[in-house]
């Protein structure tokens, strides 16, 4: 998982991040799952046209870009 330092710090371990393989990969699946139910699940991107397979890509957007970027994965210019 790639999780961003100054973003997440004060709330994990930067040095556990950079070295503790387990840790950061459950720090990123915390982060990951936070993303799906404050804000894919909330703003209902399984209603949208693609169902329950649109939950994984607003999740993945919001942990690449951050909240904000819930719906990038509907924008068909985003990279």
């Amino acid at each position: 998982m790639q999780i961003n330092e100054k973003v997440w710090r004060g709330f994990y371990d930067i040095q556990k991040l950079r070295w503790d393989i387990a840790y950061n990969s459950r720090t990123g699946s915390e982060i990951l799952l936070n993303y799906l139910l404050k804000y894919a699940l909330k703003q209902g991107e399984n209603r949208q046209r693609g169902g329950l397979d649109n939950l994984a890509r607003a999740s993945y957007s919001a942990y690449n870009g951050g909240p904000a970027q819930v719906a990038r994965y509907r924008n068909p210019r985003a990279a």
